[in-house]
């Protein structure tokens, strides 16, 4: 079993291995930045990224295109129709939370959505989390009345939701990324961990919503779908 991970943001291309028949394609949407405002306090944290994952038949020698979401955006395999999943709302303020990447509007087999963002108020919300292969990103916390933490991506097994208060950083994980913790009082929000993790709100300064990221998976000489879809 041979395994590609994309992570370069924009547009790329795959040439298909000899001997390659099928691929489990894996999408993840780019994360949302957190909402900041120095005259407002009640700043909320970014929604995070959805999930998407279907299998395609491929043919060797042939080139195939992906894209690869920055903050916000969408990842896609060929086309935004075929394999996609949605990007993260970027931070709203109190009493709004940021909608993570919903699984509706994306396209695949198995769709999870991303974690909302939690609601500032009056400091902070956490990030929400990247959904993942074993489901929805968590929620960022809401702040009530401290700074929250952000939310764990894939469904709790991906990385973990930075620490509200100091702003501490979401954790990167191959599987979903948790939210960045939002800001204290004339604080910074937390950055996102990758990928499709959602930034924490601040005062001072958002955390950084983060980058998607498209996955193949294949067997050489492989042309058992539900093999490649047991992966997941």
């Amino acid at each position: 079993m041979a395994q590609e991970v994309f992570t370069t943001t924009g547009a790329g291309s795959w040439t298909c291995p000899i001997g390659v028949k099928q691929v489990l394609v894996e999408c993840w949407g780019g994360g949302g930045n957190g909402r900041t405002s120095a005259s407002n306090p009640y700043e909320g944290g970014g929604g995070g990224g959805a999930y998407s994952a279907s299998v395609y038949n491929v043919t060797p020698s042939k080139s195939y295109s992906y894209y690869v979401a920055s903050v916000s955006e969408d990842s896609y395999w060929v086309n935004a129709t075929t394999v996609m999943a949605k990007g993260g709302a970027t931070g709203l303020y109190y009493p709004s939370s940021a909608a993570g990447g919903a699984a509706a509007s994306g396209y695949g087999t198995t769709k999870y959505s991303g974690g909302a963002g939690g609601i500032g108020n009056p400091l902070a919300g956490g990030g929400g989390g990247s959904a993942g292969p074993n489901g929805d990103g968590v929620r960022g916390v809401d702040a009530s009345p401290g700074p929250a933490d952000g939310g764990a991506g894939d469904n709790g097994s991906g990385g973990a939701g930075g620490s509200g208060g100091n702003g501490g950083a979401g954790t990167a994980n191959v599987n979903g990324g948790g939210g960045g913790g939002g800001g204290a009082n004339n604080g910074v929000g937390g950055a996102a961990g990758a990928p499709g993790g959602g930034g924490g709100g601040g005062e001072n300064g958002a955390g950084a919503g983060t980058r998607g990221q498209v996955r193949l998976t294949y067997v050489y000489g492989s042309n058992d779908a539900n093999f490649l879809l047991n992966l997941i």
